[in-house]
């Protein structure tokens, strides 16, 4: 008999990507008190393993300033966080913080803070620094980032923060060189040192998550790209003599449920124009192809021109558009995903799929199904959930999917008195 697998589902609230949106045609609370207490309800009814909060360190800024298009005035992580966990006593909660923008003493005091006050249930997404602007909406930096390498500067306040936090230095840890040793905060948390989860995809991203993380955050969770990315980072797990068993990996997916695949198909067409704006496509079409368009239509097909010789792609995570390097690879990419799709894909639509976010849509059977489907092919552990909208959009899920995998025996039916790390690491119960 094959091993029962189970299905972590996480799900994250306050992002800015092609699969969250912020239109007040799609939600009637965005960014509030409301929408935040209203989101964490509908997590904690679907019995997710946390709640992840992404983080706004800088506004995004063009040459003319922040774009009218862009989402600005998100709260802060920490603290709202902590206030969910007053109102919701049994759900997880992970929040991004950058190590480039924090003091070391200050982040361990404030993650033994968000420990205490979530009974243990908190989590820490480890963002190690890398955006030149935000530090300005932070505190002094802690070392000027052009004195230090980032990733090693991180490090030492990761494990800084491990060792306030559990009480012990970790053999993994590098030698002290920007900081003192830390001291034991009290009282102790009580999962030790806070459960973390890295994302990051260079191969010394990897190395270093592997090193300490107790988890990694992905795009990758297809059968091709998903099952690569899990057998490297168990090989790596190996190299640092840990068991890969104690280290999950999330992979971020977003996923439509209708009653079947083509009242889905059509709810996702009637998305599209809410998903990327105008001149978002625009601005895109036009980084990607290194010219600029007298006309386009972002309803229309993929620009048929050959991009400017020699361009190349910075558009850096730009909606998590992974089309950085030589403009003639971007573009053939592109056409490669219309291609497989029919050759039938808008401009629009073409963008949205190559945002890099594995995307799932039909009804209940057929997403639970995929969902396991990956899960066993050790394409990923599990999966955050960006919702298209909040506060309801994953309400769906939650009353439909989410039976159909308890019923299957590969998701939890409960939440048990335990620590975040406990939950994550918990198989599916006899």
């Amino acid at each position: 008999m094959s091993e029962r697998r189970r299905v972590r589902i996480a799900a994250q609230y306050n992002a800015e990507d092609p699969y969250e949106i912020w239109h007040p045609d799609l939600a009637d609370e965005l960014n509030t008190e409301d929408s935040f207490r209203k989101v964490a309800a509908i997590y904690r009814e679907g019995l997710f393993d946390f709640y992840f909060q992404a983080e706004t360190a800088a506004l995004p800024m063009g040459e003319k300033g922040v774009p009218e298009f862009r989402v600005m005035g998100r709260l802060d992580n920490l603290v709202t966080q902590s206030w969910l966990a007053s109102l919701h006593p049994d759900l997880g909660f992970v929040a991004t913080i950058n190590t480039g923008n924090n003091l070391p003493y200050d982040l361990a005091r404030r993650l033994h803070s968000f420990d205490l006050l979530t009974h243990g249930r908190s989590g820490w997404n480890v963002v190690l620094g890398g955006n030149p602007h935000a530090h300005v909406n932070h505190r002094a930096k802690a070392v000027a980032e052009r004195d230090v390498d980032r990733y090693s500067l991180g490090l030492e306040i990761v494990h800084y923060v491990l060792e306030a936090l559990g009480g012990g230095r970790s053999a993994q840890a590098p030698a002290p060189h920007h900081f003192p040793a830390a001291a034991r905060l009290l009282p102790a948390a009580r999962q030790g040192a806070p459960f973390t989860i890295q994302a990051g995809d260079s191969a010394r991203s990897r190395d270093l998550a592997t090193s300490y993380a107790d988890g990694l955050y992905t795009h990758y969770s297809d059968e091709v790209n998903g099952t690569a990315f899990y057998r490297d980072i168990h090989d790596r797990l190996r190299r640092h003599g840990r068991d890969p068993r104690t280290v999950k990996i999330y992979s971020r997916l977003a996923i439509l449920v209708a009653e079947n695949a083509d009242a889905a198909r059509e709810k996702h067409k009637a998305l599209l124009p809410y998903q990327l704006h105008d001149n978002q496509v625009r601005r895109y079409a036009e980084e990607i192809w290194g010219k600029t368009f007298a006309e386009l239509d972002p309803e229309g097909p993929l620009p048929n021109e050959a991009p400017a010789a020699g361009h190349v792609v910075k558009l850096g995570l730009s909606y998590g558009l992974y089309l950085d390097g030589p403009s003639e690879k971007a573009v053939a990419r592109l056409h490669d995903i219309s291609a497989r799709h029919g050759g039938s894909l808008s401009l629009r639509e073409t963008l949205i799929l190559a945002s890099g976010t594995h995307y799932i849509m039909g009804g209940p059977v057929e997403v639970a199904t995929e969902l396991r489907r990956l899960v066993d092919l050790r394409a990923t552990d599990g999966f955050v959930i960006a919702p298209h909208s909040a506060p309801h959009w994953l309400e769906p899920f939650v009353r439909h999917v989410v039976p159909v995998l308890q019923d299957w025996g590969v998701y939890a039916t409960r939440y048990q008195d335990e620590t975040l790390r406990e939950r994550v690491l918990r198989e599916v119960e006899v």
